[in-house]
Order: structure tokens, then C-alpha cells, then sequence
């Protein structure tokens, strides 16, 4: 996708993807796989915070303003399977996507942006344990 035609990350928003990054290294949280939409601010965030990424077409969002139930359950379809996928023992995946698809997915609009949830798959089912500001990390060691 063209950057030129998108909105791209502020420098405040690049400080706070490398502090993000930061932080959960510190804190010893393990990242297996990263996965990001193809809108440049969600892989430049993907790719400052984690150094590594997988771009897929199923989390970019709706080419609407607003969304017809059709769309969401669109969105929901696509996003979800990325969700309940099966980790290997001990590590967590990172979504780096936006705030429509994660809607669909949970009914909670996410905000601000730059915002992490914290989510729990039990037999297909997912569970929002908290949410994490962007500013809010601790301060990596």
C-alpha cells in the first residue's frame, strides 16, 4: 500500500511503538509470532516495536465510514481464526491492527490509539483481561 496516501505514524506515535517494544522486553514478556495489517502505521508501529512482522490482508478494516452489520461480521470472520489460532507453550502473539476489525472481535472500541489489550482464547471464546495505554508501560531497565 501507498504510505503517501495514508495517514503515518506521528513522532510521538514511533516514540511510543519503540517504547512499547521496549517495555515488553524488560518485563520478560514473550513474543512468538507479530502480526499487522498492511496499513503503513500498523506495520511501521509492528516493525519499531518488535523488529520483525507478518503483514495479512484479514486485519485491514472495511472501506467505509460507517460500518453495515454485514461488515463487521466480515471483519469479525477474518480476525478472529488470527485471535484463536493455537501458540506454542509460553508465548503470546501481538496483533498490530485497528480499532474496527478489534471492534468486530470484541465489541469494545479501542482507545486511544496505540492502546494494547491483553486477551485470553478459551475454546474459541475471547476474554479482554485489561488494556494497557500506550504511555502507560513501564519504564523499560
Amino acid at each position: 500500500m501507498n504510505c503517501a496516501t495514508q495517514r503515518v505514524l506521528s513522532r510521538t506515535g514511533w516514540q511510543q511503538a519503540l517504547h512499547i517494544g521496549d517495555a515488553m522486553e524488560a518485563n520478560g514478556i514473550p513474543v512468538g509470532e507479530v502480526l499487522s495489517s498492511q496499513y503503513c502505521r500498523a506495520w511501521q508501529t509492528a516493525g519499531l516495536a518488535f523488529g520483525t512482522f507478518e503483514e495479512t490482508e484479514a486485519l485491514n478494516f472495511e472501506p467505509a465510514e460507517t460500518y453495515t452489520e454485514a461488515q463487521m461480521a466480515a471483519m469479525r470472520t477474518r480476525v478472529l481464526p488470527l485471535i484463536t489460532a493455537p501458540l506454542s507453550t509460553g508465548q503470546n502473539r501481538v496483533i498490530v491492527g485497528h480499532d474496527d476489525p478489534f471492534e468486530a472481535v470484541t465489541g469494545i472500541y479501542p482507545e486511544p490509539q496505540g492502546v494494547t489489550y491483553v486477551l485470553r482464547v478459551n475454546y474459541g471464546a475471547v476474554e479482554v483481561l485489561g488494556a494497557i495505554g500506550p504511555d502507560s508501560w513501564p519504564q523499560a531497565q
